[in-house]
Protein backbone atom coordinates (compact mmCIF):
# COMPACT_ATOMS: atom_id res chain seq x y z
CA UNK A 1 0.00 0.00 0.00
CA UNK A 2 1.17 3.49 -0.77
CA UNK A 3 1.84 6.22 1.75
CA UNK A 4 -1.12 8.26 0.55
CA UNK A 5 -3.52 5.36 1.05
CA UNK A 6 -2.19 4.69 4.58
CA UNK A 7 -2.46 8.37 5.45
CA UNK A 8 -6.06 8.54 4.22
CA UNK A 9 -6.93 5.34 6.05
CA UNK A 10 -5.52 6.70 9.35
CA UNK A 11 -7.58 9.86 8.92
CA UNK A 12 -10.68 7.81 8.15
CA UNK A 13 -10.29 5.72 11.27
CA UNK A 14 -9.97 8.85 13.45
CA UNK A 15 -13.04 10.59 11.99
CA UNK A 16 -15.34 7.69 11.15
CA UNK A 17 -18.74 7.45 12.82
CA UNK A 18 -21.42 4.76 12.37
CA UNK A 19 -23.83 7.40 11.05
CA UNK A 20 -21.32 8.72 8.50
CA UNK A 21 -18.80 6.06 7.47
CA UNK A 22 -15.85 6.90 5.23
CA UNK A 23 -14.90 4.65 2.35
CA UNK A 24 -11.74 4.81 0.29
CA UNK A 25 -12.63 3.94 -3.29
CA UNK A 26 -9.75 3.20 -5.67
CA UNK A 27 -10.41 4.91 -8.99
CA UNK A 28 -7.73 3.30 -11.14
CA UNK A 29 -10.50 1.51 -13.02
CA UNK A 30 -13.81 3.27 -13.51
CA UNK A 31 -15.79 0.02 -13.68
CA UNK A 32 -14.48 -1.04 -10.25
CA UNK A 33 -15.10 2.42 -8.77
CA UNK A 34 -18.69 2.35 -10.07
CA UNK A 35 -19.21 -1.17 -8.75
CA UNK A 36 -17.83 -0.32 -5.30
CA UNK A 37 -19.86 2.87 -4.94
CA UNK A 38 -23.03 1.16 -6.18
CA UNK A 39 -22.59 -1.71 -3.73
CA UNK A 40 -21.99 0.64 -0.79
CA UNK A 41 -25.07 2.68 -1.70
CA UNK A 42 -27.26 -0.40 -2.18
CA UNK A 43 -26.14 -1.89 1.15
CA UNK A 44 -26.72 1.41 2.95
CA UNK A 45 -30.19 1.86 1.50
CA UNK A 46 -31.12 -1.76 2.23
CA UNK A 47 -30.06 -1.31 5.85
CA UNK A 48 -32.58 1.53 6.19
CA UNK A 49 -35.39 -1.02 5.79
CA UNK A 50 -37.48 1.33 3.70
CA UNK A 51 -40.66 0.23 1.94
CA UNK A 52 -43.30 1.80 -0.27
CA UNK A 53 -46.34 2.94 1.70
CA UNK A 54 -49.57 1.05 1.21
CA UNK A 55 -51.99 2.87 -1.12
CA UNK A 56 -54.62 4.91 0.67
CA UNK A 57 -57.13 4.28 -2.13
CA UNK A 58 -58.47 1.18 -3.85
CA UNK A 59 -56.40 0.95 -7.04
CA UNK A 60 -58.83 -1.52 -8.63
CA UNK A 61 -61.56 1.10 -8.30
CA UNK A 62 -59.51 4.01 -9.62
CA UNK A 63 -57.80 2.21 -12.53
CA UNK A 64 -60.88 2.17 -14.85
CA UNK A 65 -61.55 5.84 -14.08
CA UNK A 66 -57.97 6.71 -14.95
CA UNK A 67 -58.02 4.86 -18.27
CA UNK A 68 -61.36 6.41 -19.16
CA UNK A 69 -60.01 9.91 -18.46
CA UNK A 70 -56.79 9.27 -20.38
CA UNK A 71 -58.68 7.82 -23.33
CA UNK A 72 -60.93 10.87 -23.57
CA UNK A 73 -58.06 13.33 -23.27
CA UNK A 74 -55.98 11.39 -25.75
CA UNK A 75 -58.79 11.41 -28.34
CA UNK A 76 -59.49 15.12 -27.78
CA UNK A 77 -55.88 16.02 -28.58
CA UNK A 78 -55.97 14.41 -32.06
Amino acid sequence: MGRLYRSIRRRDLRHQHPQAPWNVIPSNHKWFRNLAVSQIMADSMEALGMAFPKPSVDLAEIRPQYYEAVGKNHEDNR
